[in-house]
């Protein structure tokens, strides 16, 4: 009888602690607008001097305009509105020269782009994209208007290549783990990795942060081909319908914006960038 009453003791904890859990709400995650980004106020190191960085919008090159986000906007246009916006932050706080590697009406392709920001002797290249993750499905945000969507897998990712010289790649990781921490202390959301399983290898410093582990013949250009630490952000999942519409709040890019910002004081203070003027050309 008392090992009965014991049991159902124990049953009925359980079922009022599942009833407590259904009714208590759900914690917020990103990109719930519940989740708020924090816009860092970033001071230079003192005796910081000015660097030069070049932005990359990513895509908009010949026969590529990116993927095509949940609501139907094309990567290269988003990314072209963000780098505008990043280039002209970093540009405000008079240390740092900046370069767009496109700008509006410009197609131009990545070669050239790595070409004139080695002339131009740039001490960082960053790329900035959007990404495509999950399982989608045909969705109508607008009357008329179909787009595709899913649901799953959001988040930002940093990534850079080791395929090079072991000085360069350790400025290409420092460089991509300062961005990596920086976004996360703006509160942005780390992506784990799910779906980058074939492609990209997380690295062991930095939650989002990944090393390209493609096939030698298709590694991404724009990471293994600079002379100067480089990066390429994957900044959320564009089929994410949600996380589109806080990446379209300006609170969010002015997060993201400032987390760069801060990101390359503290890449340009603690790793041993290469001296532009004595540069690989």
């Amino acid at each position: 009888m008392a090992r009965l009453r014991g049991w159902a003791v124990a049953v009925g904890a359980a079922l009022i602690g599942a009833l407590a859990l259904s009714l208590w709400p759900p914690r917020p995650t990103w990109p719930d607008a519940e989740v708020r980004v924090r816009v860092l106020e970033p001071e230079a190191p003192p005796g910081f001097r000015r660097h030069r960085v070049t932005i990359d919008p990513g895509h908009g090159a010949r026969d590529n305009t990116g993927n095509r986000s949940a609501y139907c906007v094309d990567e290269q246009d988003f990314t072209l509105a963000l780098s505008e916006l990043v280039a002209e932050r970093l540009e405000q706080t008079g240390h740092f020269e900046v370069a767009l590697t496109r700008r509006r009406g410009e197609v131009v392709e990545y070669a050239e782009r790595v070409a004139r920001a080695e002339t131009w002797r740039a001490e960082a290249w960053i790329s900035l994209h959007s990404d495509v993750r999950g399982r989608a499905g045909e969705w109508e945000p607008s009357p008329g208007r179909f787009c595709q969507r899913s649901r799953s897998e959001p988040g930002y990712a940093v990534i850079y290549s080791d395929e090079a010289e072991p000085e360069l790649v350790e400025r290409r990781r420092s460089l991509a783990l300062e961005i990596g921490a920086g976004l996360k202390a703006a509160g942005l959301h780390t992506y784990a990795g799910r779906s980058y399983a074939l492609d990209y290898q997380l690295d062991s410093g930095e939650r989002a942060v990944f090393v390209d582990r493609r096939s030698p013949g298709s590694r991404i250009y724009v990471l293994h081909r600079p002379r100067m630490p480089s990066v390429l952000i994957e900044t959320h999942n564009a089929l994410h319908d949600r996380e589109v519409v806080r990446w379209d709040e300006p609170e969010t890019r002015e997060a993201f914006a400032q987390a760069l910002v801060a990101a390359l004081y503290s890449a340009f203070s603690t790793a041993s960038y290469r001296d532009p003027r004595k540069a690989e050309l």
